[in-house]
This record gives structure tokens, sequence and C-alpha cells, in this order.
């Protein structure tokens, strides 16, 4: 967060950024996005970043969620089937009838994170 709202957009903070990184030693001061961006292009995926305020927010897109997203709506909202679908495919859901014994293990502890993650991030 910002003292004072930071007065330009997501494109040329995105820049300052990329400067920052490139100028870096090798002590390691610099900064990450730059990286996180590299990183995301490198998986056909997307950084964005977004001025709100005295906030930069940043967005990332992965390919693989646009995978799970279909998914899930193939699966009428069903996260379980999406995610084994995900790790299985889709007909081995649908032989099966729902999650495949061989990938319940990923199932339950791909949702274990994300009860996790929501746990840490609860308002309150």
């Amino acid at each position: 967060m910002s003292e004072t709202p930071l007065n330009l957009s997501g494109d040329e903070l995105m820049e300052r950024f990329v400067r920052g990184d490139k100028s870096r030693n090798t002590e390691g001061s610099g900064l990450g996005l730059s990286i996180a961006q590299n990183l995301m292009q490198l998986q056909n995926g997307n950084l964005e970043v977004f001025v709100d305020g005295d906030l930069f927010k940043v967005v990332v897109t992965l390919s693989r969620a646009k995978l799970i997203a279909a998914h899930l709506k193939k699966f009428n909202g069903n996260v379980r089937y999406a995610l084994a679908a995900y790790n299985a495919g889709s007909g081995a859901v649908k032989r099966y009838g729902g999650v495949p014994s061989y990938c319940k293990t990923y199932v339950n502890r791909v949702l274990s994170y994300k009860k996790a993650y929501e746990t840490a991030n609860a308002v309150g």
C-alpha cells in the first residue's frame, strides 16, 4: 500500500518493475513482479497489473485455469468432477460416474489447499 494514490496506469507500473528488475544487483534487492510476468508468459499465462488508488493489484491467469473452467462447465459446477477431469480426463470421470479411485488423492489434496487458502484469507 502506498501512502498516496499511485497516479499511474498498471502498464506504467509494470514498466517500472521491469526497469527495476533489469537494474538489480546480485544482492537480490530487485522486484519479483517482472520475473512473475516472465514465468506466466512461459506457462502460456498472463499477468496484469491494475492500480486502485494507493494499491496495485495483480491478476494472474493460467491457461490451465481455463481448462478447469471448461471442466466445471461440463460437469455443472461440480468441483470434484472438474478436478478429476483435469487430472484423469473427462472420459474417465464419465466412465466411473464420478471421481476415479486413482485420482481421489489428487482431488482431495487440491481441495485441502483450497480450504487452507480460504481459511487463511477469511475476513474477520
